[in-house]
């Protein structure tokens, strides 16, 4: 259950970015890089400074403490998805005592930046968007190079459909730090998301948006070699490209299905290959690895791979006929 304490910012919905990616075999024939949402409201990127309690802490600091450790006592909260009016109304006596102590904060130490980001994310937790949005933009005010700010400014600029606003600030997020995974997760997905609006309305060129993706995708393999989700959603990102670049897709999963200990790993692998395969016109070698598919959760894949053979040998035909 959320807890709201006020009424959500006037939003629409952003129809061209859906909901998460569908059945593994989809995934596999139409790029599916990422979940094409949002990162939820839990799982956005932290302030770079984080408190720690040490036995030399400030008053203010003391409060501040006393304040999350509250808030991570109620988003904890086992009844936190529970519907008994009881558990609602215990959850809101404790969101609203935590409002107020950050009131009271924010009133005595009105130029706390990391306070105001803090209490930011908590408005933005409990549903007041309209006061969350509000609450950065005053922390952007005060300064403009504070990477979450824009990267929370961005997810809420993108929930209402204010593409452009939402690239531009998650493009800033990523200047400030060049190497936040997090960030080019939330990029990758805005534009896998707004793909069309964003070509369409010229915000990006087909290369600049090649480009943007790629890195997304790319940076993250750069800077954890051993991740292999980081490798395999690389590989299915050259599918999602303007231009898509099959020879590295291929090249990357035949990395992948080397390196793969699992049977679903390596027939994932097999599967992604043909697909690769088949578009560089190599039909005769994707058929040598679609042979080896047997498992049911790929049936899909491997039966659209098939049909996509079989119609090319028939246009093949026609073409000779004439």
């Amino acid at each position: 259950m959320r807890i709201a304490f006020g009424h959500h910012r006037a939003r629409r919905a952003l129809k061209s970015i859906p909901a998460a990616a569908a059945a593994m075999a989809c995934a596999l024939l139409s790029g599916c890089s990422s979940a094409k949402e949002l990162p939820s409201k839990d799982t956005d990127a932290p302030p770079q400074r984080a408190l720690s309690k040490t036995p030399s802490y400030s008053l203010s600091q003391s409060r501040l403490l006393d304040i999350l450790a509250l808030e991570q006592d109620l988003f904890s909260d086992p009844n936190i998805d529970g519907v008994s009016d009881t558990s609602r109304a215990e959850l809101i006596t404790k969101g609203s005592r935590i409002d107020s102590m950050w009131r009271s904060y924010i009133l005595d130490f009105p130029e706390d930046v990391q306070a105001l980001v803090l209490y930011g994310k908590f408005l933005r937790r409990t549903g007041r968007e309209d006061a969350a949005y509000e609450m950065f933009k005053r922390v952007d005010s005060m300064n403009p190079n504070i990477a979450v700010v824009h990267q929370q400014l961005s997810a809420m600029d993108a929930e209402a459909g204010e593409i452009k606003n939402s690239l531009a600030r998650i493009r800033r997020a990523m200047e400030l730090e060049p190497d936040n995974k997090t960030y080019m997760r939330q990029c990758a997905f805005l534009l896998a998301g707004a793909k069309k609006r964003i070509l369409q309305q010229g915000m990006l060129s087909p290369e600049e948006y090649d480009s943007l993706l790629r890195f997304c995708y790319l940076r993250p393999c750069q800077l954890s070699p051993d991740d292999r989700g980081a490798r395999v959603r690389y590989a299915q990102s050259m599918y999602d490209l303007c231009n898509p670049d099959y020879k590295e897709a291929l090249r990357v999963w035949l990395e992948l299905r080397k390196n793969a200990a699992l049977n679903i790993d390596k027939q994932t692998a097999d599967a992604n290959i043909a697909r690769a395969l088949v578009e560089l016109g190599r039909d005769g070698e994707a058929l040598n690895y679609l042979e080896k598919i047997d498992l049911p959760a790929l049936e899909r894949a491997k039966r659209l791979l098939l049909e996509e053979i079989r119609r090319a040998k028939k246009d093949g035909l026609k073409i000779r006929e004439n």
